[in-house]
């Protein structure tokens, strides 16, 4: 089993939420491997899950590479002869500097003066 919380939140025609979210918490079951799996639901749901899973793997994969700079054509290269499944860059963190950069690039020009008029002077 595999506890899985499934989230609806209600949007009225403007797209915004409109009311509570409802929540249902359920056991899914999936078995403990690969043979119960397939025990559980059959060969040909297991082969459709574990190809659905994977093309969402390699779109998250190939998202978080383009978003650090690499080209279209590096990821799929990538993708395609040495990328698994279940390797994972993870996100790239980022310096506090590079941070702290991100959120003053998104003042308007008044705040970013304001803040450097109260930046110590060299």
């Amino acid at each position: 089993m595999s506890k899985t919380t499934i989230t609806y939140q209600p949007k009225g025609e403007d797209k915004k939420p409109n009311g509570p979210a409802v929540k249902a918490v359920v056991d899914i079951k999936v078995g403990t491997d690969l043979a119960s799996f397939v025990k559980l639901y059959g060969e040909k749901v297991a082969y459709v899950a574990a190809a659905k899973a994977i093309k969402v793997m390699a779109g998250d994969q190939g998202r978080r590479l383009l978003a650090i700079g690499k080209s279209p054509e590096e990821v799929a290269e990538y993708l395609t002869t040495s990328w698994k499944p279940t390797e994972h860059l993870g996100r790239q963190k980022k310096t506090d500097e590079e941070k702290l950069m991100d959120l003053f690039a998104k003042l308007t020009p008044e705040q970013q003066a304001a803040i450097r008029s109260k930046m110590p002077k060299k």
